[in-house]
């Protein structure tokens, strides 16, 4: 049993603030990709750029909205096409440039997912107000932390683009980036460590944490 001093599941609203900064550091990300860079693979074994910019709402809808709250698609082939957001089983495994879709309708997908999911979480004041299934957080936070682990991703991908097929990020001055701390050793005292935590313990966490 869940100790009930422990943290509880995030309201609704500080998820949906959560939610609107990991989308706004997406977004900067996509905007340091030239318009025409978006179908690069600058690693092989990877998805292009556009991909990944279908991929974070359509995890969101299939994962929330199509399997979890059973509403209907309204655009079942962008739910599939952009589903599998692992590698390509092959350098061949993802579909010709002159197969995807343009990235304008991409970006009309994914604005409506967004919306439904922005309005999902303006329109409940508790937890308790948010259908059943998603009322103990757990799926909400799958979404907050897919979309910041995608970060990562998108961001070595950007790093392997020839500098002329990148632009960067808007407002931000060479001079205001600082430099690397130097490495150090850290010194860790002896004892025991614990991994994990017990299902509910904490207001999140993956199943191979708990």
């Amino acid at each position: 049993m869940a100790d009930p001093t422990l943290p509880r599941p995030l309201e609704p609203a500080t998820l949906l603030a959560e939610f609107r900064r990991l989308r706004m550091r997406s977004r900067a990300i996509f905007a340091c990709i030239h318009e025409d860079a978006f179908l690069d693979r600058p690693i092989p074994l990877r998805h292009p750029f556009l991909f990944y910019e279908g991929h974070l709402d359509a995890f969101n809808w299939n994962a929330c909205f199509r399997q979890v709250l059973g509403q209907a698609s309204f655009h079942p082939a962008f739910d599939d096409l952009f589903a599998r957001g692992i590698d390509p089983a092959t350098v061949q495994g993802t579909p010709e440039r002159e197969a995807w879709p343009s990235r304008a309708e991409v970006q009309a997908y994914s604005r409506q997912v967004e919306e439904r999911l922005s309005d999902l979480l303006a329109g409940a004041t508790t937890m308790q107000d948010l259908p059943g299934p998603l009322q103990d957080g757990h799926v909400l936070h799958i979404l907050l932390e897919h979309e910041a682990m995608h970060h990562e991703t998108l961001m070595y991908l950007v790093q392997q683009l020839p500098p002329d097929r990148k632009t960067p990020l808007a407002g931000v001055l060479e001079s205001e980036l600082s430099e690397a701390p130097p490495p150090h050793v850290v010194e860790i005292p002896a004892g025991t460590a614990r991994l994990g935590a017990w299902p509910g313990e904490v207001p999140f966490s993956w199943d191979n944490e708990t």
